[in-house]
């Protein structure tokens, strides 16, 4: 319910803009502000985007908050070649990445199958990878292929440049592992 409230006598008879809500069975008065702009009857201005050294107001920014879906490796196989790499990724605006794993098998593997992401800080002549610096991912990165695996894992960016390099042992002409993976970089 909207109102105002006549303030006392000395005040002129001004009246003061009130908003009263209920909540939890409590009454509740919000008084309404307004913030003045460089003239004493103006109300500020909001201005989009950085605010120059002459202008008077409140300055906005883009809020930024997206996500980038890519796929990195579409029905992959893995058989007498064990192993493969994704093309590099441009990770620099981004702070972790999710990244989605589904393997099939055909016949019957019977080594691993690591996930091995690497990044690299000198626009990709050399890679590192990333269980050498997250903790967590140590563990993380090696799967039996007697079972056919559908995972999700974040890590965070570690440099500007990223990618995947799978490998698998155990698999050849007949005893194969098809890897289709995709990633969501995130701000």
């Amino acid at each position: 319910m909207d109102s105002f409230v006549e303030l006392a006598a000395q005040s002129g008879g001004d009246k003061l803009d009130m908003e009263l809500l209920t909540i939890s069975s409590q009454n509740v008065k919000r008084q309404r502000g307004q913030i003045t702009g460089a003239l004493e009857d103006e109300i500020v201005r909001v201005h989009n985007g950085v605010l120059a050294a002459d202008q008077y107001g409140l300055g906005t920014r883009e809020i930024i908050g997206r996500a980038v879906v890519a796929s990195v490796f579409s029905a992959q196989v893995l058989n007498v070649t064990q192993f493969a790499e994704s093309s590099g990724i441009d990770s620099e605006d981004y702070r972790a990445c999710n990244f989605f794993i589904n393997v099939i098998r055909t016949g019957s593997p019977t080594g691993t199958l690591k996930i091995i992401p690497q990044f690299s800080d000198d626009g990709g002549t050399d890679w590192f990878e990333a269980r050498d610096f997250v903790i967590q991912f140590a563990d993380m990165n090696e799967f039996p292929t007697s079972v056919g695996l559908f995972l999700c894992y974040q890590i965070p960016i570690l440099a500007p440049d990223m990618r995947f390099r799978i490998e698998a042992s155990g698999t050849d002409g007949t005893n194969t592992l098809s890897v289709t993976m995709s990633q969501e970089l995130t701000t």
